[in-house]
């Protein structure tokens, strides 16, 4: 028996994505009717938002769902140079030397 028991993970499902997103709807038609002109905006980041946590949510769940750490660190580094674009990495060199990316 396992001495600590796993928390409850909260059930999400795409009906609680879609509540969250009559909230923006609600938000993008005030700024309609108050003729704010960031409705758009908002509904293209809440768009934006949704797509890229869904894309993260299915790489992480693969990635958690091996059990050996050395291919979890191997897939945590690629998703850093992939995604990161080792950007952080690149300014911390050029912090210590600053003709690096000219």
């Amino acid at each position: 028996m396992d001495p600590y028991p796993a928390p409850p993970v909260p059930d999400l499902q795409w009906s609680h994505v879609l509540f969250s997103l009559t909230f923006v709807g609600v938000n993008s038609l005030i700024s309609w009717s108050l003729h704010l002109h960031v409705g758009a905006s908002l509904v293209i980041a809440a768009g934006r938002c949704m797509v890229q946590l869904t894309v993260v949510a299915a790489v992480l769940q693969r990635v958690f769902a091996t059990k050996n750490s050395i291919t979890v660190a191997v897939i945590a580094a690629g998703t850093f140079l992939l995604v990161g674009r080792g950007q952080p990495l690149l300014r911390v060199w050029q912090c210590l030397d600053p003709q690096v990316g000219l």
